[in-house]
């Protein structure tokens, strides 16, 4: 069907969203790439669970893909996904100029070695998902060093995300969404982020300040400073969520 509808039209598909789709596997995504590989830049697989690392082989065929989810995809490892990060790179030394720009691995058990290869083979990223990490505190500080484009942060419930992550982020942006729900931040360092991240008139037009929104729901706390945080933030131009 895909194949039939890019043959007949000058429109071309580059936006699929395929997320929970249960019955998915390899085979079928393998046909489905296949049929818009040209074009394909943004694709979401979060929660095709019959999906594994095979998949990953498929998506090299996408050549200008520029956004991935694959998050809850418990037969998919990290492992796979590294391989697929440094795959994509070598599209540099082609004609293909196309980078990889976002990616997602919640639940996939995100590590400081995974970090590395974002470090070493797209330091152009954007967008990076990787809820349940088991990544260190350290190992993200240190991946923030390289990964000065981050505009799109999700690590919701990883464990080891503390204040000195939220640290070496004001170093980067402009970043416009951090999802930091369930991990370690406190208060302190929440305030201190959003003093360095948030819009403010007073200052003019500021290119490192266009935080939009913070989820902060059960974080470190304390719970009774946390709770008055969006009040705090109530006449900014970002949304805080405790």
């Amino acid at each position: 069907m895909l194949a039939q509808a890019q043959s007949k039209t000058s429109e071309t598909l580059s936006c699929l969203d395929l997320g929970s789709c249960l019955q998915l596997d390899d085979a079928a995504l393998n046909i489905i790439v296949d049929a818009c590989a040209a074009t394909l830049k943004r694709l979401n697989l979060r929660d095709c669970r019959k999906l594994t690392d095979a998949a990953f082989s498929s998506l090299q065929a996408a050549r200008v893909l520029e956004d991935i989810d694959v998050g809850g995809n418990f037969n998919m490892t990290i492992k796979g996904a590294s391989s697929y990060v440094s795959a994509t790179a070598k599209r540099k030394s082609t004609e293909d100029v196309k980078c990889l720009a976002g990616i997602a691995v919640g639940g996939l058990g995100c590590d400081d070695a995974f970090l590395k290869v974002l470090e070493k083979k797209v330091p152009q990223l954007r967008v990076f998902g990787g809820s349940y990490g088991l990544f260190s505190s350290s190992g993200f500080v240190s991946a923030c060093a390289s990964l000065k484009n981050l505009s799109d942060i999700r690590v919701q419930w990883t464990e080891l995300f503390d204040d000195a992550c939220l640290d070496a982020l004001c170093q980067v942006g402009p970043i416009r969404c951090l999802d930091c729900l369930g991990t370690a931040v406190t208060v302190d360092g929440l305030s201190r982020f959003l003093s360095l991240k948030v819009h403010d008139d007073a200052l003019g037009p500021q290119p490192a300040r266009l935080l939009e929104y913070v989820n902060a729901r059960y974080t470190a706390g304390p719970r009774e400073r946390l709770e008055k945080l969006p009040k705090v933030w109530q006449f900014a131009a970002v949304e805080v969520v405790v």
